[in-house]
């Protein structure tokens, strides 16, 4: 088993370690729809790139005074590049199925201007539990400190710059693999302030028992709440059947609290833990979550 956990650790490392360059910096005829700002973080002492996505009508003279929701996602390089979320998001408003929100992007402890060990340094920032089989040395998890990245920094940065509402009804974060253990952890030890809540592949051999205990006894819980998996996360079956039944397992604890309108599960038949997987899934999943937002 020590060595199946292994593999799945290397997964994680690869996830962490591709791309890592980013992206240049977008030229002043780029679309104004898709902005950056840097981020100098007190809590986690480092600098990052936060990504905005505006919906469609946000510069619209009639709109000048309107408000949105907003809807967060971890890995923020990645949720742009390996989700494809800004195509994904596009593709979804034209065809009238989502709401109009802001999406952010926030770039891991992996993907920042200090990082020197980019797995090293995410799983830091996203676990709030130590890994068991991370190889050799194991890193130190900060993922307690997240939640307040999230609310104290992250999210006044953006609601001083974009025209955004607050309040958990219109807040969303999502999150996969780690980042799936940071929303996850993050939604159930503050409940009060997100109303929607993505977890992808949440990695739940990282503080299953913790994150089930949490989920069984936390009275108050988000809006709607989308967990998605495939069959192929692992390399055995047994592996592969772990993984699935975790998930199951967190959804049937939310389910005592959240009912079928609140709550889906999304198992796909021969998926693997990747952005593909992911990208595929993020259609439905934001139908689902953002149904309740106007």
């Amino acid at each position: 088993m020590r060595e199946v956990k292994q593999a799945r650790i290397v997964m994680l490392v690869m996830m962490s370690v591709m791309l890592v360059a980013e992206a240049p910096a977008q030229s002043s005829g780029a679309d104004a729809r898709q902005q950056e700002f840097e981020l100098a973080s007190d809590v986690f002492d480092n600098t990052r790139t936060i990504r905005v996505l505006l919906p469609p009508r946000y510069f619209e003279p009639k709109q000048a005074e309107r408000r949105y929701p907003v809807f967060y996602f971890t890995d923020g390089w990645d949720a742009w590049h390996g989700w494809g979320l800004p195509e994904v998001a596009e593709q979804l408003w034209a065809e009238g199925a989502i709401p109009e929100v802001v999406f952010v992007g926030v770039n891991s402890g992996g993907r920042t201007r200090e990082t020197k060990d980019p797995a090293a340094e995410r799983a830091n920032e996203y676990l709030p539990y130590r890994d068991p089989f991370w190889p050799d040395e194991r890193p130190d998890p900060n993922g307690g400190l997240f939640p307040d990245f999230l609310f104290d920094e992250v999210m006044p940065a953006v609601n001083d710059r974009f025209r955004t509402r607050t309040g958990a009804d219109n807040t969303g974060l999502a999150g996969s693999s780690y980042g799936g253990i940071a929303v996850l952890h993050t939604v159930l030890v503050r409940p009060d302030r997100i109303g929607y809540l993505l977890a992808e592949s949440p990695s739940l051999h990282v503080g299953r028992t913790e994150i089930l205990e949490l989920a069984a006894h936390q009275d108050r819980l988000p809006l709607r709440v989308y967990l998605g998996v495939g069959t192929a996360e692992g390399e055995t079956a047994d592996d592969r059947a772990e993984t699935v039944a975790g998930v199951e397992e967190l959804h049937a604890a939310l389910g005592r609290r959240l009912n079928d309108d609140r709550l889906r599960l999304v198992v796909v038949e021969g998926a693997i833990h990747w952005y593909d997987a992911w990208k595929e899934r993020l259609p439905v999943a934001l139908g689902f979550l953002l149904a309740g937002t106007e």
